[in-house]
């Protein structure tokens, strides 16, 4: 008789609802397969995006932003958009006062020249 998902799924962690403070979402499932413990990340096309950009982020500018670690402009930056994708990608409303933060959080960030605008 074969196995389903559920007999070999031993931890899910990370909800999509619950956001590290950088904005990271995902839904992690850990699985156990020939008796190896496997991490499958599960991700919207919005949150690969927002993980794509942090990692080159911190690649071009020798940081550690995924864990939590770097300069306030892009920490605020990154959380910002973190939310701003959740909100397009599930449907949950965006307040004035957080489309304001983002707002100026990307502002920020084109200003200590982490980022430029398009077309620049």
């Amino acid at each position: 008789m074969g196995r389903t998902w559920k007999d070999i799924i031993i931890a899910e962690r990370r909800n999509v609802h619950s956001p590290t403070s950088m904005g990271y979402r995902a839904y992690h499932l850990t699985i156990l397969k020939f008796d190896r413990k496997i991490e499958v990340q599960l991700r919207t096309v919005g949150q690969q995006r927002w993980a794509d950009s942090i990692e080159r982020t911190d690649s071009r500018h020798g940081l550690t932003l995924k864990d939590g670690v770097g300069p306030e402009s892009l920490m605020d930056y990154f959380s910002g958009a973190g939310e701003m994708i959740y909100s397009l990608e599930y449907g949950v409303p965006r307040s004035d006062s957080s489309i304001t933060k983002f707002r100026e959080a990307r502002e920020k960030v084109i200003n200590d020249g982490y980022f430029r605008r398009k077309g620049e």
